[in-house]
């Protein structure tokens, strides 16, 4: 229920009961429901009247576009006589079914986002404040006549970085290359399976950008986990089941119906992916779990290095179990096939998780990365490093070049 919490220094300010609980009426006749002074800030200061309608009709669009819901908890310390305080701060918290603290300790453990209004917010304070806080600024102009908001600007980041389309590019060139020297290098060709182990870093990139985008985008927003799967699987579903049928029949018209009815085959690569589905069918178990990890994000909040560190160690333990086979037996040889398979979202969380916290912190890790050069080349350098010894350790061992190169989940 919508709720008020009034300190003693605005007690007395407005009846509690003029709201809370009570269904907002339009006045008789349509008369006046209030009278404030307008601020002045474009002319002369002058008495404005509004009705019961146009109060819920601004408050009403305020809370559907601030996404303001039962359970959630605001303060607003601007005074009562003000249009933006009464509108956007008081009515449309309970509208939402929210609850209000007029100028009190309000006790916000984790805050969504912040307003300004009523003068212009310089552009290198909003972003300063974003970048040491990590709460979204929502800056607003209205007026008095207009009961209140007429347009926001929103500093949700609803635009992706442009630095993403140059490392998309980078990774889809990336997998064509590999996929070129696969299908042509020699398999005594130990340069080009060095390069193929070198780029073949373009999986774990995809799903750690898929994560990037699904946070990056999410941030800010009430996230409404069956209407997220559903929008998500019904651009993706449709396409995935489609390219398997067809994959399917191909399959059949290609080896006559030597590989066992269709019907079987369907349902196999529906469920695992056929080919190189595999991508889609983990990226939609990702979609599956997003509500899952962006509860994770929201309740480590304070704590997201530990969170990192911590997932970047299991995925040490799980490539080292992948490695080495241990132990075995049972549900371990399971989930070993499966993480093997390509086709299992687990391998993938660290990447995920690494994703997702940069996108959460995007002002803060595109800063570094500015500020780090050296130290952003010296990590490339000695991944790239590690990755060709591993590669020329597995020949040494008597492996072949084309069985010699790895992937992070074998």
């Amino acid at each position: 229920p919508a709720a008020l919490v009034i300190s003693d220094n605005v007690a007395g300010a407005i009846r509690t009961d003029a709201y809370v609980n009570a269904a907002p009426r339009r006045a008789p006749g349509g008369s006046g429901a209030v009278e404030l002074r307008s601020s002045g800030t474009t002319g002369p200061a002058k008495l404005v009247r509004l009705s019961e309608k146009q109060l819920l009709c601004t408050a009403t669009n305020v809370a559907r576009h601030h996404r303001i819901v039962p359970g959630e908890r605001g303060l607003s310390p601007l005074p009562l006589f003000h249009i933006n305080a009464e509108v956007v701060g008081l009515l449309a918290t309970l509208v939402g079914g929210a609850t209000l603290v007029l100028d009190g300790p309000a006790n916000l453990p984790r805050v969504r986002f912040v307003r300004s209004a009523s003068a212009p917010l310089p552009e290198t304070t909003r972003r300063a404040f974003e970048a040491r806080f990590g709460v979204p600024v929502i800056e607003s102009y209205g007026m008095t006549e207009a009961a209140s908001q007429i347009t926001v600007f929103m500093s949700r980041r609803p635009y992706l970085p442009p630095q993403l389309d140059l490392i998309r590019a980078v990774t889809f060139s990336c997998v064509v290359l590999v996929h070129v020297l696969l299908y042509t290098a020699l398999p005594t060709s130990i340069p080009a399976y060095a390069m193929v182990q070198l780029l073949h870093f373009t999986r774990e990139t995809f799903f750690a950008l898929t994560a990037f985008v699904l946070c990056y985008t999410q941030y800010g927003k009430l996230l409404q986990p069956w209407r997220f799967r559903a929008r998500r699987y019904a651009l993706v579903l449709p396409a995935y089941v489609l390219w398997n049928v067809l994959y399917t029949i191909a399959t059949e018209i290609s080896t006559h119906g030597s590989t066992g009815t269709f019907t079987k085959n369907l349902l196999h690569n529906i469920g695992t992916g056929y080919w190189h589905l595999y991508f889609v069918f983990v990226m939609m178990q990702l979609y599956l779990m997003f509500p899952l990890l962006w509860w994770l994000v929201r309740k480590t909040q304070g704590h997201h290095l530990l969170l990192l560190v911590g997932s970047l160690a299991f995925e040490l333990v799980l490539m080292a179990y992948l490695r080495y086979d241990w132990p075995t037996g049972g549900v371990f040889s399971y989930l070993r096939e499966m993480c093997r398979s390509n086709r299992f979202l687990l391998p993938y969380q660290g990447y995920i998780i690494a994703g997702a916290l940069a996108a959460v912190h995007i002002e803060q890790f595109h800063a570094w990365i500015r500020r780090s050069p050296k130290m952003v080349g010296i990590g490339v350098a000695g991944a790239a490093g590690m990755t060709l010894a591993v590669y020329f350790q597995r020949l040494g061992d008597g492996a072949s070049p084309g069985t010699a190169r790895t992937y992070s989940n074998q």
